[in-house]
């Protein structure tokens, strides 16, 4: 018995590892004249990294799927996966998709799943402009402004020399030493932001929000979900508060609270 069930657990994950198939690709362009990387993803993992004294801006995009026969995965390669690394002008765009036809989710009607995860490496000083849809996103060790507009999935933003803008539709977000003025439009998830050297902006539909070491003023709008902030060098305004409790402490400047909803 023990024999039979050994067997067909092997058979179960022989299985998977059938229907489960990946493809690494690497792409690489020339920064020289470029100021700003632009990057338009789907859905997977980004990561994107500032490296002193580098060059080239460099791209490793790894295509996974599951749920398909090697064939099906070359097909689909082919026909439905969109990756590129151009350079325009004074900017370079990085383009990772999945191209959405109507033949695409009749394609995807079968316990078929894929994603495109990437790992970019830029040089340091370099403006940052992301477009994500889903997936989790880690940037860190950018001197330069950086935008994003994310549609769901955690994100992790960290060493930033420059300017942060940040639209979020779902999911956690973590913000830490930014030397510049951030502005946050959050639609749900918890935020935990992090010494900040500028002003800091904040409109939040839902989740908590946890603010620490603030050297400009902490300006908030919040839908519900709790409100923790301290050590903040001048003032915090709280323009508008849902529900959940609110703790501010440490404040060299003032404390003011314009309204509350009900």
């Amino acid at each position: 018995m023990k024999t039979l069930s050994l067997i067909a657990v092997m058979f179960f994950f022989a299985t998977i590892s059938a229907f489960a198939h990946d493809e690494t690709r690497h792409l690489e362009l020339d920064a020289s004249g470029i100021s700003i990387l632009e990057i338009d993803c789907g859905a997977g993992f980004l990561r994107v990294q500032g490296v002193e004294g580098l060059k080239d801006i460099e791209v490793t995009a790894e295509i996974i799927s599951k749920g398909m026969s090697r064939r099906e995965f070359e097909d689909f390669l082919e026909d439905y996966v969109s990756l590129s690394l151009k350079k325009r002008g004074k900017r370079a765009v990085l383009e990772s998709n999945l191209n959405h036809s109507r033949s695409f989710f009749s394609f995807f009607g079968k316990n078929r799943s894929a994603r495109i995860d990437l790992t970019v490496r830029v040089p340091y000083e370099m403006d940052l402009f992301v477009d994500d849809g889903s997936g989790e996103i880690e940037i860190d060790k950018i001197k330069g402004e950086v935008t994003i507009y994310d549609g769901s999935g955690s994100a992790d933003i960290t060493d930033i020399d420059g300017n942060l803008e940040f639209d979020d539709g779902s999911g956690s977000l973590i913000i830490e030493g930014v030397v510049g003025n951030v502005r946050i439009d959050d639609n749900s998830g918890d935020l935990r932001v992090r010494d900040i050297d500028g002003d800091l902006d904040i409109d939040d539909n839902s989740g908590g929000i946890l603010v620490r070491q603030v050297t400009g003023s902490v300006y908030v709008r919040d839908g519900s979900g709790s409100i923790d902030i301290s050590a903040v060098d001048q003032d915090v305004v709280i323009a508008e508060d849902g529900s959940g409790g609110v703790n501010i402490h440490n404040v060299k400047g003032k404390v003011k609270r314009r309204d509350r909803r009900h």
